[in-house]
């Protein structure tokens, strides 16, 4: 009998019924760390939010954040109507995706990754092919990623950059030689962990026209409760997105964010350096304890846990949330984010408390 299908629709943070366990098992003061979702704790920075709270809330917003559309445009030095702002990475990733569907054709997605590209294609009446990696460490062959997509007849690859949940960086050489070796397939590029990785100086490197990239700006400055992003693309293919989705999709406090972000260059450099940083305290903690990651180039791990459900369950009782991996098919894995040095601190210490109990239960 097959295993049942992941549970896509799952992400980081804790379920209602988690948060009730929380409140009666350690009482309802609990301070939770919550290691199971990729967003930058040490945001947002104060020119951000104070940028979010001054905004003009009694009028409607730019239908198609113009100004933030030239600014970006000057910083990363491509046309403002090649880019396009939304309410986070998301909601752009099915806005591509409604426009990319073809019914006779599928859409190829590198995985193990983010589960909204499936949803999304899915959503809209597309057909999914994946091209998994048979590597222990999830390196990805792109040969046989263009094989794949050609035997397919794929419509659209999709490829997370650094991925998410493993953390990997398909080197940029190889990047170019999969999106000339699909010929005129788009290539989604989900870039929302580029900023906060190793690979951070790819920002502003030049990819064909075929390639769609997608950022986040809800990641990078902390503040997923105002949800923006954007992403780059032919103009072309920018100018139909826009026609074809509702206006206002992008917040007056979502466009403020996203033009005071592009004065905070240094908050952004202090907050790599110290979730790289972190992130190597992470692997080791991990690592002390039998744990062993990926080799992951941003701020978050994957870890082999043997059973990712009980390893959380195990954690929450402590305060501590990590995402188990059974939605990206990795069911003996949990991603863990960097966070904090407290919350190091207090994973570790958790660690030796399971470790202590698993011990005397031998």
């Amino acid at each position: 009998m097959s295993s049942p299908a992941p549970n896509r629709s799952l992400h980081g943070g804790l379920s209602d019924r988690e948060r009730r366990v929380l409140r009666a098992r350690l009482g309802p003061w609990v301070e939770v760390e919550d290691l199971s979702v990729n967003i930058n704790p040490f945001g947002p920075p104060k020119r951000v939010e104070t940028a979010i709270r001054r905004c003009a809330l009694s009028s409607y917003p730019d239908t198609t954040a113009e100004e933030a559309r030239s600014a970006y445009g000057d910083r990363l030095g491509v046309l403002p109507e090649s880019i396009v702002f939304g309410n986070g990475a998301t909601e752009l990733l099915w806005t591509l995706a409604r426009h990319l569907v073809d019914p006779t054709r599928p859409a190829l997605i590198v995985e193990p990754t983010f589960s909204e590209y499936a949803r999304a294609t899915e959503a809209f009446g597309g057909r999914v092919v994946e091209h998994r990696s048979a590597s222990p460490e999830f390196a990805h062959d792109v040969d046989a990623i263009v094989r794949d997509a050609t035997r397919s007849g794929a419509a659209s690859v999709y490829v997370c950059r650094p991925n998410n949940p493993t953390g990997t960086v398909l080197p940029f050489e190889d990047l170019l030689r999969l999106a000339h070796g699909v010929g005129g397939l788009t290539v989604v590029l989900d870039e929302s962990f580029l900023s906060l990785s190793d690979a951070a100086h790819d920002e502003f490197r030049e990819l064909p026209d075929n390639v769609v990239r997608l950022r986040s700006l809800t990641k990078d400055f902390g503040i997923p409760g105002i949800r923006v992003g954007y992403l780059i693309a032919s103009a072309a293919l920018a100018d139909s997105l826009e026609r074809f989705r509702p206006p206002w999709t992008t917040s007056s406090p979502a466009q403020a964010a996203a033009l005071a972000a592009l004065e905070e260059d240094k908050f952004l450099g202090e907050s790599r350096k110290l979730l790289l940083e972190g992130r190597d305290e992470l692997v080791a903690i991990l690592s002390d304890f039998g744990r062993p990651t990926t080799a992951t180039a941003t701020f978050f791990a994957l870890a082999e846990v043997g059973s990712g459900a009980a390893f959380r369950e195990a954690l929450l009782g402590h305060g501590i949330v990590v995402r188990d991996g059974a939605s990206f098919g990795l069911p003996g894995h949990v991603r863990i984010a960097a966070g904090t040095p407290r919350g190091r601190t207090r994973l570790r210490r958790a660690l030796e408390s399971t470790t202590r109990t698993d011990r005397s239960r031998r």
